[in-house]
């Protein structure tokens, strides 16, 4: 009898460890699924923050283009990740979707500020161009030339309100990417193409524009392309 109860002891031990081993079987194919999907779009959202802290000699129409791309590519990797077979660990799941959906309102963000700043530039340009012509011209051509540098002057100031209402959303997308990519880290899952340090850096932009806003001091014009 003793016998018989040992070998049924045996013969459930080792259907409850084969159940728990096709778990473990299960979730880390899961995980093996889920990873690729989560580093293509920290690719993306990593080449949108550089975008914006280290622009190089991009230009505006090609930043744009990029941050549109990536923002797109993001929403595909999000639908793929929707489609796995996640009911072995749906947190896992959930929490890459999260991110990555965060990461895309980032994305879109800086797009969006690109966007207002492009505009920003351009307005002053012809403000200062505007205001070069004053200077020039003489006789009855003077009154019309004040009239057009005013009308750009009012257009480069909308401009720059614009780009520093914009301001603050990007910013605080950037403070709910980082958290969240925190939250993916501490959820067991690996991010490993995203710099920390670029993410500061971001942060620092946020700060020293904010602080710019306030002194209501002419915006700084990066690209000039």
């Amino acid at each position: 009898m003793k016998k018989l109860l040992g070998v049924g002891f045996v013969m459930v031990c080792l259907a409850i460890g084969g159940y728990w081993g096709s778990i473990k079987y299960r979730e880390s194919q899961l995980l093996a699924a889920i990873a690729p999907l989560v580093k293509n779009g920290s690719i993306r959202v990593n080449d949108s923050i550089l975008v914006e802290v280290d622009p190089g000699n991009i230009t505006f129409g090609e930043a744009i283009k990029k941050l549109d791309e990536n923002t797109s590519e993001i929403d595909k990797k999000i639908i793929e990740l929707q489609s796995l077979d996640a009911s072995i660990a749906p947190g896992k799941q959930t929490s890459a979707v999260e991110y990555l959906r965060v990461g895309q309102v980032l994305t879109r963000s800086l797009a969006g500020l690109s966007k207002k700043s492009l505009t920003m530039n351009s307005t002053q340009k012809r403000s200062d161009e505007e205001m070069k012509a004053v200077r020039a011209a003489s006789g009855y051509a003077i009154e019309y030339a004040v009239k057009s540098a005013l009308r750009a002057n009012e257009a480069a100031t909308k401009a720059a309100i614009d780009y520093f209402e914009q301001l603050p959303e990007m910013c605080e997308s950037a403070k709910k990417f980082k958290d969240q990519r925190q939250k993916l880290l501490n959820d067991g899952m690996s991010e490993n193409v995203i710099n920390p340090e670029n993410l500061d850096k971001l942060a620092n932009k946020c700060n020293k524009d904010k602080e710019q806003d306030n002194a209501e001091t002419k915006p700084s014009i990066v690209r000039t392309k």
